[in-house]
């Protein structure tokens, strides 16, 4: 028997009904010297508490970090580097302390897992999945045994989650372990609460609430359509559909560069900075790194 419609409103209430507090009205007098102190964080520059690093040092001027309570949405066509980028930002927030979750709705753990041995030992992804490993290979995957024993790293990849599922996991892993920063890979995958799953508005929609109440960031990844033609520049159009334009506060697109390959496996890949709450907008150019599915600073690629 089909369940019956729920409203909008009552989505967002029983999103938010077992832990969602009010702190009440505050007045401007006691909200004034907190902004002032952002700013003068900011102007000396010094880090103010609250922004997240990336690691990637043009994304994080363009961004200022990310910011707790805040969604971003990374979109990008089939085979450009979605996933081996949050796994990126996943591995270096996680070495700097921070507490970092994933939800993998269509990778299994394991494979995970060998991403995230690729990017911190620099053996190429391949001779893991394949084990074609040398005895220093070996030796350098033993010595980094250790750290990803004491990273607070933590990774999920059952993939029938609907939104109510999801923000009580992410509760549950707060409480438990503390969260800083929460992966969904990918959107298109999470179900509505409604059981509706081509409800991807009520999705988006829940994800944000949930970053809001957990005071976290939350990055999803998102599929989008090939285009046919190479020069196309991704704009709103292509996410609006799924209301990602109204309830993000950040949105990064990625997009193979028009130029060659910089440094043997490495290509350049244009992020377009698509809105930004926090910031300006604009483009950034990060290096990928196809062999060991990671990226770094373009920078870097160039040397």
């Amino acid at each position: 028997m089909r369940e019956p419609i729920i409203s909008d409103q009552d989505f967002i209430r029983r999103l938010s009904e077992e832990e969602r507090k009010h702190a009440g009205f505050i007045s401007t007098k006691e909200i004034f010297p907190l902004v002032c102190e952002h700013a003068a964080l900011l102007e000396s520059g010094i880090k103010p508490v609250g922004a997240i690093p990336t690691g990637f040092i043009k994304l994080d001027k363009a961004l200022i970090g990310l910011k707790k309570a805040d969604l971003i949405v990374v979109g990008a066509e089939p085979c450009v580097g979605k996933t081996a980028f949050v796994l990126s930002l996943a591995e270096n927030m996680a070495h700097k302390g921070m507490k970092v979750g994933i939800f993998s709705l269509d990778t299994l753990r394991e494979k995970i897992m060998q991403r995230l041995i690729a990017i911190r030992t620099s053996i190429p992804l391949w001779r893991i999945v394949t084990g074609r490993l040398n005895k220093g290979d070996m030796k350098r995957i033993e010595q980094c045994a250790e750290s990803f024993k004491k990273l607070p790293l933590y990774i999920d990849d059952e993939t029938d989650l609907d939104v109510l599922e999801l923000r009580s996991r992410a509760t549950e892993l707060r409480d438990k372990d503390g969260l800083d920063f929460l992966i969904v890979d990918c959107f298109q995958f999470i179900r509505s609460f409604d059981n509706e799953p081509h409800n991807l508005n009520r999705v988006a929609c829940g994800l944000k609430m949930i970053a809001v109440e957990l005071n976290i960031s939350i990055v999803i990844t998102l599929n989008m359509e090939r285009k046919q033609s190479d020069h196309h520049f991704p704009n709103f159009h292509d996410i609006r559909q799924w209301s990602l334009d109204r309830y993000a506060d950040v949105v990064l697109m990625l997009r193979q560069s028009n130029q060659f390959e910089v440094d043997g496996s490495i290509r350049p890949i244009d992020i377009f900075v698509l809105k930004n709450k926090n910031g300006p907008t604009g483009m950034v150019e990060l290096g990928f790194d196809y062999e060991l599915a990671s990226f770094i600073d373009a920078v870097e690629s160039k040397k």
